[in-house]
């Protein structure tokens, strides 16, 4: 704790209480390489509320580096330095932001937007009455008086910050873990199978600053958040720096919106080829309804003039303008109408076909040839008159022999 008795109060920049991702140097009365997203805490006891001027140290070799000054943890932001002065490392700039406080000890943050600045030290002292703040770059200005307006919807300042280790999860699926070059915990091996479950509890709905620590050698990869009950997709981030090694690590931020309450929040990877060390969650704006201002108005009304009555009339023209005259347009001529005229058709008549007649064939005598002839079984002979079965037999052996003046006739001998 740094505590002081007097009003002015000098902390140098290395009695941090905590930090993330500085850089210190062996024997240095300064801390550098801030990066962005890295942070310094300092606990500091401020006697009474009100403004102070805060003085800071710092030097930037080539002039790059901002930073924003809020409480660590209300997450009140209460200045901002966007730009520092181009120096060697050893030349130290002064750079003056007024700050209101509170009283009490106070967890005063520093964190860095933009790398490539060192700070030496700071100092805070009470702002003189009867000093203006535009010498601080804050000037005071009466605020001018309005009409009532209708319900509208305004941006309320964001007080809201909040970061999540990688390891911290509900659930863990397929990936795994392992120690990060910076200290904490990583999640790798992220393949599209796998997915990552935390639970968080946004304070409002609106938007959202979502920064995630990722480390891609080939610049590769790409994930989505989802709202783990209803599936809802807030986001698909993909485009991620080249890092050049798989322990090399750079902030990427994407503007989300995102509901208030308690959420499930559900990283999908989409492509390999990536590790994550922590994600973060910071409110940008808030989108309220306000009451119609009661305020009194010095800005004029016009006065409403009263509609003209009676009927209008139009003057006649000094030079009329003749109208053109064209030929009339004779109807069209149609061809007459014909009558429709009937056709029958005639039934064409057939004449009957009849069918040939043919005479009958007269069947030929059967040719009998020599080898159907069968020869007779040979009986014995028996003296007197022959039988009339042996004349058939001797007519049957006898041999056909063809008339000379004949050929149709046959000889049987």
């Amino acid at each position: 704790m740094n505590s002081h008795n007097s009003s002015n109060i000098l902390i140098h920049g290395t009695n941090y209480i905590s930090m993330y991702g500085v850089d210190t140097v062996e024997g240095a009365d300064y801390v550098g390489s801030l990066d962005a997203d890295d942070w310094l805490r300092y606990d500091v006891n401020i006697p009474m509320a009100g403004v102070y001027v805060m003085e800071l140290r710092v030097s930037s070799p080539i002039g790059t580096g901002s930073f924003v000054v809020g409480n660590a943890e209300t997450r009140a932001k209460y200045a901002t330095v966007s730009s520092i002065p181009s120096a060697g490392n050893a030349r130290w700039h002064a750079i003056r932001v007024t700050v209101e406080l509170p009283s009490g000890d106070v967890p005063l943050e520093i964190r860095s937007l933009q790398g490539g600045w060192n700070l030496k030290d700071f100092s805070l002292q009470p702002l003189d009455s009867t000093r203006s703040q535009s010498e601080f770059g804050e000037t005071t200005v009466t605020a001018p008086t309005f009409a009532p307006v209708t319900q509208t919807e305004t941006t309320i300042p964001p007080t809201f910050f909040t970061m999540i280790a990688a390891d911290n999860f509900v659930r863990l699926h397929g990936a795994e873990l392992q120690t990060s070059s910076e200290g904490l915990e990583n999640i790798g091996w992220l393949d599209p199978s796998d997915y990552v479950i935390y639970s968080i509890e946004l304070p409002h709905a609106g938007t959202y600053n979502f920064k995630a620590r990722i480390a891609s050698p080939e610049g590769q990869g790409a994930f989505q958040i989802i709202n783990n009950e209803t599936m809802q997709v807030y986001a698909e981030i993909s485009s991620f720096p080249r890092t050049g090694d798989w322990q090399i690590w750079e902030t990427i931020s994407n503007v989300v919106q995102f509901p208030g309450g308690a959420l499930t929040l559900r990283l999908v990877p989409v492509q390999t080829g990536w590790n994550m060390q922590w994600l973060s969650f910071e409110l940008l704006e808030i989108k309220a309804s306000t009451s119609p201002s009661q305020a009194p108005s010095d800005r004029p009304v016009a006065q409403a003039t009263a509609a003209p009555t009676g009927t209008p009339t139009r003057s006649p023209l000094s030079n009329p303008i003749p109208r053109p005259t064209f030929p009339p347009t004779l109807p069209p001529t149609l061809p007459p109408t014909l009558s429709p005229t009937t056709i029958r058709l005639t039934q064409p008549t057939r004449t009957p076909v009849v069918p040939p007649t043919w005479a009958p064939r007269e069947q030929a005598a059967p040719v009998v040839s020599r080898s159907e002839v069968v020869a007779p079984v040979p009986q014995p002979e028996e003296e007197g008159e022959p039988t009339e079965q042996q004349e058939e037999n001797d007519l049957t052996l006898a041999s056909p022999v063809r008339s000379d003046s004949n050929p149709d006739t046959w000889i049987w001998t």
